[in-house]
This record gives structure tokens, C-alpha cells and sequence, in this order.
């Protein structure tokens, strides 16, 4: 299957937001849990996230993006002034060290294999009875 197959089959659009002309639509599997509210509130900022200018035809990125209580394998699809972004695995504490592991084995994809990853620490340590030891950090006040 060719990326763009993947993603229309196996995910589901979770909200669009809009700044000016500059479009936004986060996606996540469907089989995965809740996406954390900071992703949603603070990660997908259509300001940042969107070209400035438009871009032709359509070209997938791969990112990385770590916010503290969840870090996450995504692509950006990027045509025009639109943005669809995709999360494919996420890892969100807690989590357990064989989650932490697993995800890390997971690193370095190329979209197509990345798109086909539809993973979610949540489920692998409830699937596995793993211990979920690492939390976010308290931040100093």
C-alpha cells in the first residue's frame, strides 16, 4: 500500500483548525486511544505547523515532536496552505520501560512504514500488564 492509502484507510480526522487561510487537520488511527489534550491544544497551532506560503503538489515530512507528558511519530502531509497531520505512534506517560523501547525501535521510519505503525504506548503496557513508571516531571514553580 502507498502512504496516501494507508492514511485514508486506517486513521480519523480528530479536529481541523484554521488561522487566516492556513488549514490544519490533525488525524490519528483509528483503533488508537484519546490523543492528549496538549497535543491538540498546544502542538497543533495551524500559526506554526501551516506554510506560509503554498506549496505544490503534495510532500510528506516526518517529525518527532516531544511536549513533556507525550512524545510522538507523526507526518505532515503539506499541500497548499493545508496541513494534514497524521500521529502514528505515540508515547504517553506513564509509560513502562518496555514501551519506551519498543518505541525507540520504531524510530527512523520512512512514511509509508511510519504510517503503518498505528501504535500507542497506553495499549501495549495495558496489553502486556507492563508497570508504567515514568510520569512527567513536576515543573518547578
Amino acid at each position: 500500500m502507498k502512504v496516501k492509502e494507508i492514511l485514508n484507510k486506517y486513521y480519523e480526522l480528530v479536529v481541523t483548525k484554521n488561522h487566516g487561510d492556513k488549514v490544519l487537520n490533525v488525524y490519528k488511527p483509528k483503533g488508537m486511544r484519546d490523543l492528549p489534550q496538549s497535543l491538540i491544544d498546544d502542538y497543533a497551532d495551524p500559526k506554526i505547523l501551516c506554510p506560509h506560503f503554498p506549496v505544490h503538489g503534495l510532500r510528506y515530512d516526518a517529525g518527532n515532536p516531544d511536549y513533556g507528558e507525550w512524545d510522538a511519530q507523526t507526518i505532515k502531509a503539506v499541500h497548499g496552505k493545508v496541513v494534514d497531520l497524521y500521529v502514528c505512534a505515540i508515547l504517553a506517560r506513564p509509560f513502562s520501560v518496555e514501551a519506551m523501547e519498543k518505541y525507540k525501535s520504531m524510530m527512523l521510519q520512512l512514511p509509508v512504514r511510519r504510517a503503518a505503525l498505528m501504535w500507542d504506548s497506553r495499549d501495549f503496557d495495558e496489553t502486556h500488564g507492563y508497570e508504567r513508571i515514568y510520569i512527567m516531571k513536576d515543573v518547578e514553580k
